[in-house]
């Protein structure tokens, strides 16, 4: 499942999305997937491309033995997530802030929230938010002192 962000819109939303349903991800644009696990349990992921894409998404309050997953390219709205009920919220955008001072954290974040969830997880009433530093870069294009990565989340 993917999501597109800023970039993506700006170069051409059309294209990333062909490129990566070509490449078997079913892209969530203001749109949810129900994944069964079993007879008792579902993934409900939910993909929420806000403020880029100028519809908003609509995140719909779990039900009985559903996990409720969102997928947002920035952490921003993370307080409406929370209010829907969401469990898990996976976002990016920030990039850890790419440039990072030893002991001191990120000089810029991007973020309605400044440097709060530049990076890593936190537990915002009952939802948990994961926010990765990613692989790539903005102009700058630089990073210092901020490796990228991919985090891995296992459910259990």
């Amino acid at each position: 499942y993917a999501i597109l962000g800023n970039h993506d819109y700006w170069s051409d939303a059309m294209d990333v999305t062909s490129a990566l349903q070509a490449s078997g991800f079913h892209v969530l644009s203001r749109q949810s997937a129900r994944v069964e696990l079993d007879t008792e349990t579902a993934l409900v992921i939910t993909g929420c491309e806000m403020p880029w894409s100028k519809i908003p998404c609509q995140i719909g309050s779990p039900g009985a033995g559903e996990i409720s997953i969102v997928l947002s390219h920035s952490a921003d709205s993370i307080p409406s997530f929370c209010k829907a009920g969401a469990d898990l919220v996976f976002a990016g955008h920030y990039h850890a802030g790419q440039v990072q001072l030893p002991w001191s954290g990120p000089l810029v974040v991007p973020s309605i929230f400044g440097r709060r969830f530049y990076h890593g997880h936190f537990l915002i009433e009952q939802t948990h938010l994961f926010v990765s530093a990613g692989l790539g870069a903005s102009t700058p294009y630089v990073r210092l002192y901020c490796p990228p990565d991919i985090l891995v989340v296992d459910l259990h």
